[in-house]
């Protein structure tokens, strides 16, 4: 899978060759957390990105989801 970040705080996740459209926006004053929104279908999933990095070549933080499946993940991401 990848995420592509645009600056309008709009973007897409790419997953098994489909493109689903994304939001996102900084939870937090000090930018280190994301909330970001993936618009699957038949309903959008919100995933919390927190302890976030970005620097020249990696993109990383933890990740949150609970839903029908619930888990917690450490992720680190480079430019495809």
């Amino acid at each position: 899978d990848s995420i592509k970040f645009n600056s309008n705080n709009t973007g897409v996740y790419y997953y098994n060759g489909i493109q689903n459209n994304t939001t996102w926006n900084f939870a937090g004053g000090d930018k280190t957390k994301i909330t970001l929104v993936i618009n699957l279908t038949p309903s959008p999933i919100t995933v919390n990105l927190e302890y976030v990095i970005v620097t020249t070549t990696t993109f990383s933080y933890t990740q949150q989801f609970t839903g029908t499946l619930s888990y917690l993940a450490s992720v680190k991401r480079i430019p495809n």
